[in-house]
């Protein structure tokens, strides 16, 4: 995991990975795939009082032996609060919430393409 706030980020990831019944482990050895994810957060500014953020999430599993790209999953997603604050903290509860349903959706779709 890189990037901003990735800790939400990460965790909803492992929620994902959990629900398919893969194992999530923090060392790559002996693993049977690896993944990196990255998170940006962007903040677009302020406009008649709310602020707005934009978060973007980029999963990447791959097959440790053949470095073949088993997962590739791109999420955006932006929002608005009163508070530059809470305007960050409802993206990433955005984004989190929808990998927890994108990561198994595309997880299943790859496997039905092997």
């Amino acid at each position: 995991m890189s990037g901003d706030e990735s800790g939400a980020v990460q965790d909803a990831l492992r929620s994902a990975l959990a629900g398919l019944g893969l194992a999530v482990k923090t060392e790559t050895a002996g693993a049977d795939l690896v993944g990196e994810a990255t998170v940006v957060l962007e903040k677009v500014g302020s406009r008649d009082g709310w602020y707005w953020s934009r978060a973007r999430v980029e999963v990447v599993l791959k097959d440790p032996a053949s470095t073949r790209v088993v997962l590739n999953l791109s999420e955006n997603v932006r929002g608005a609060a009163r508070t530059e604050r809470e305007s960050n903290r409802r993206v990433f509860e955005k984004i989190s919430e929808r990998l927890r349903k994108a990561v198994p959706a595309a997880f299943v779709a790859a496997a039905d393409d092997l």
